[in-house]
């Protein structure tokens, strides 16, 4: 299956002159799972089905004032956990679809662990991490660490991500999975709730 053509998102900001076609987007999928965790936790989780016939997904994400921001994804019926990362301080040169490998850091106290991982590039600042629970031990120390580095080939800036309560994250994550699995009414076609400021960052697939 072409991975790139099929689960990827690009995320619409919450800007002025936005608004319509916001909405417009949102209308394409349902969301049935929202949980923005504590509040000390950076991260908040989502679901959402797509009356394109689209996979499902979960996803935690992340957001940074300039406007950059980190997805966790599952998707509900292949299975696959894949990342996606913006960094609006990028300029990439590569085609998008060009392949490459980047190592993902984590550190905590004094602990540190780390691997190479392979990396698709969505345009000059986004790249995708596929298939991530089979490279490495990425979830794992996802769980288990404080902050996650992504540091870059060549020249590009690398990328810091705090991680305040991952185990929360990974648990919110399940119970989105497990909602899912447990209603049968969700594969059906739905209106979309309203588009809000509470959740504006809605997406729409590529």
């Amino acid at each position: 299956m072409n991975w790139f053509g099929r689960s990827c998102l690009i995320a619409i900001g919450l800007v002025a002159g936005l608004c319509s076609s916001k909405a417009q987007e949102f209308e394409m999928g349902y969301r049935f799972y929202w949980n923005r965790l504590s509040e000390d936790n950076n991260f908040t989780v989502a679901g959402a089905t797509y009356k394109d016939g689209s996979n499902p997904d979960c996803s935690a994400r992340t957001v940074w004032p300039d406007g950059s921001d980190f997805f966790v994804f599952k998707d509900l019926k292949d299975q696959e956990l894949y990342l996606r990362l913006k960094n609006v301080n990028w300029e990439l040169s590569d085609k998008p679809g060009t392949t490459g490998t980047l190592r993902i850091n984590f550190r905590a106290g004094g602990r540190v662990a780390g691997g190479d991982y392979t990396f698709i590039v969505m345009n000059k600042n986004t790249i995708a991490v596929p298939d991530i629970a089979n490279q490495g031990q990425f979830m794992q120390n996802f769980a288990s660490f404080a902050y996650m580095q992504f540091v870059m080939p060549g020249n590009i800036p690398n990328a810091e991500i705090p991680l305040r309560k991952p185990k929360e994250t990974m648990a919110a994550l399940a119970e989105c999975a497990r909602k899912f699995k447990a209603d049968p009414e969700l594969l059906k076609p739905k209106k979309s709730p309203p588009v809000d400021d509470v959740f504006p960052w809605w997406a729409k697939r590529i």
